[in-house]
C-alpha cells in the first residue's frame, strides 16, 4: 500500500513539473520575449546615435515602452548587461541601461553607440562635416539617407552659401528654379518667365576628388568651396549682393555632403552646386 502511495505522488509530482515546463515554454513560444544569453559587466557609457525617432527604452518582456530615447535630453546611458532575446520567432542583442535619473530598463543595442556624449551634443550618425547643435537638432530621429534628411543637409549647406550674396534667405521660388536647371538646362519651361529672365552659374569643371574628400571630412567647407569656384570663373557675388538698394534673387541647390551618403548616387555629387539669380526689375513675377 505505502509503495502504491509512493509510486502515485512521484507520479503526480512528475506531471506536475511537465505541466510547469510545458506552460513555461508555451509562454516563450507565444511571443513573450525572454534572456537565453546574458553578459554582465562593469558600467559602460552608451549614447543614442540619433537614428529611429521610435528607438526606445523597454521592461525584461519587451512588451511595455518605458522611456522614448528622443525625449531624454541626448543623456549619457550606462550599459551593466548585454543580452540574447528571443520570443521563440525573433532574436535581437539587447543592453541593461541605467541612467543617473534613475532611468533603467533595455533597448536595442543597434540603437546605441559605446562612449559619452558630451554635454550640449547632438548624435550625428550621418557624419555631417563641420554640423552645428541646432542642425543635428533639427534631424534627430530621422533615418540618414532619407529624402528628409537629404533635403535638410543640403538646405544647411545651401544655406551657408547663401552669405556669399549677402545676409538673405531664397528668393521666392529660385531654389527650385535652381533644380528644374540642375536637372535640365534644356528644360523647356526655363525659356518662359520667370525662369527666362534668370541666371545660373554652375561649378567651373566637375569637382575634383581631392575636393570632394575634404568637403566630406570638413577641410574644406562647401561655402568656401562655392566661393573660389566663383572666383575661378570671374564671378564677384557682391554684384548680386542683397546689401545693396536693387536687391537680386538669389536660390540654390546643391547635393548634400555627409559621411555616410549613398557612395554610388550621392559622393559623385559632392561640391555640385546650381545658383539661379534674378534681377530686382522681375521682382513681381516671384512674388506673385
Amino acid at each position: 500500500m505505502k509503495k502504491s502511495l509512493l509510486l502515485l505522488t512521484i507520479t503526480f509530482g512528475a506531471a506536475g513539473l511537465l505541466g510547469i515546463t510545458s506552460s513555461t515554454q508555451s509562454a516563450h513560444a507565444a511571443g513573450i520575449y525572454h534572456a537565453i544569453k546574458v553578459k554582465t559587466y562593469s558600467q559602460t557609457p552608451v549614447h543614442w546615435t540619433g537614428e529611429n525617432r521610435n528607438a526606445s527604452i523597454w521592461n525584461y518582456h519587451l512588451n511595455h515602452k518605458l522611456h522614448r530615447l528622443n525625449t531624454m535630453d541626448n543623456s549619457t546611458l550606462y550599459a551593466t548587461k548585454t543580452l540574447k532575446m528571443t520570443n521563440g520567432k525573433k532574436t535581437g542583442i539587447f543592453y541593461y541601461v541605467t541612467d543617473n535619473n534613475g532611468v533603467k530598463g533595455y533597448v536595442w543595442r543597434g540603437y546605441m553607440a559605446k562612449g559619452v556624449l558630451p554635454a550640449g551634443e547632438f548624435p550625428n550618425p550621418g557624419g555631417i562635416p563641420n554640423a552645428d547643435d541646432d542642425e543635428l537638432e533639427d534631424l534627430q530621429g530621422q533615418k540618414v539617407g532619407n529624402s528628409v534628411y537629404n533635403e535638410q543637409v543640403a538646405a544647411k549647406q545651401n544655406t551657408d552659401a547663401y552669405s556669399l550674396f549677402g545676409f538673405i534667405k531664397a528668393g521666392a521660388g529660385l531654389p527650385e528654379a535652381a533644380k528644374l536647371y540642375a536637372q535640365n538646362p534644356n528644360d523647356p519651361m526655363l525659356k518662359q518667365a520667370p525662369y527666362s529672365h534668370m541666371k545660373f552659374i554652375t561649378n567651373s569643371s566637375a569637382p575634383t576628388k581631392q575636393q570632394r574628400q575634404a568637403l566630406v571630412t570638413g577641410k574644406l567647407s562647401f561655402k568656401d568651396f562655392v566661393s573660389a569656384d566663383l572666383k575661378k570663373q570671374g564671378i564677384d557675388p557682391n554684384k548680386y549682393s542683397t546689401r545693396s538698394n536693387d536687391k537680386w534673387f538669389v536660390g540654390i541647390t546643391s547635393s548634400p555632403i555627409y559621411l555616410k551618403a549613398n557612395k554610388t548616387t550621392l559622393y559623385p555629387k559632392f561640391g555640385q552646386y546650381t545658383i539661379a539669380l534674378l534681377a530686382p526689375q522681375y521682382k513681381s513675377e516671384v512674388e506673385k
